[in-house]
C-alpha cells in the first residue's frame, strides 16, 4: 500500500509545511493565512501477504521500515527575515 511517511512516524504532529503565521514568505503569498500541510512524502510498500511465485521459486519483496524524516527550511535565512521558500520541505 501507500504510506504517508510523516503520519507513519509522527502521528501526533500536524506536519504543517505552509505556515503564514511563522513563515514570512508564506505570509505574503497567502490570502487566507491558513496553515496547511501541502507537501507530503509517500512510500509505496509491498503488501506483505503477496509473494511472487514462479514454479517452485518464491521471491519475497523487500519491505521498507521508515526510521525517521525531518522538515527542512523551517528557519529564517541568517541575517534576514526571509525563508528560503514559502513551503517547508
Amino acid at each position: 500500500g501507500v504510506q504517508d511517511l510523516w503520519r507513519e512516524l509522527y502521528p501526533e504532529l500536524a506536519g504543517i509545511t505552509f505556515d503564514p503565521l511563522h513563515n514570512t514568505m508564506a505570509d505574503v503569498t497567502s490570502n487566507s493565512k491558513s496553515r496547511q500541510r501541502y507537501d507530503r512524502l509517500f512510500v509505496l510498500t509491498p503488501n506483505q501477504n503477496v509473494m511472487a511465485t514462479r514454479k517452485d521459486k518464491i521471491s519475497h519483496q523487500s519491505v521498507w521500515h521508515p526510521a525517521q524524516c525531518c522538515m527542512i527550511g523551517t528557519r529564517r535565512i541568517e541575517g534576514t527575515d526571509l525563508f528560503a521558500s514559502d513551503h517547508y520541505g
